[in-house]
């Protein structure tokens, strides 16, 4: 893969602008990702992320902990 394709990527993902700058489905279609990414093969999530409905504000520091490391 040409060093212009990746460069070409980085500088439309790196965009100071947010309306200049490129969207995940547009970087997974750029021709740097052609070997890697199948439109078809993409998962799917039955509900939206809902940020609010965990409440971290009042957590103690070791479950906040516990909640941020506990996958790893």
């Amino acid at each position: 893969m040409p060093v212009e394709t990746l460069c070409d990527l980085l500088d439309k993902l790196l965009s100071f602008d947010p309306e200049k700058r490129m969207t995940v489905e547009q970087a997974l279609a750029h021709p740097y990702f052609a070997g890697y990414y199948d439109p078809t093969d993409e998962p799917t999530c039955g509900q939206p992320f809902q940020f609010h409905e965990i409440e971290l504000d009042n957590l103690p520091k070791d479950e906040l902990k516990r909640f941020n490391f506990g996958g790893i």
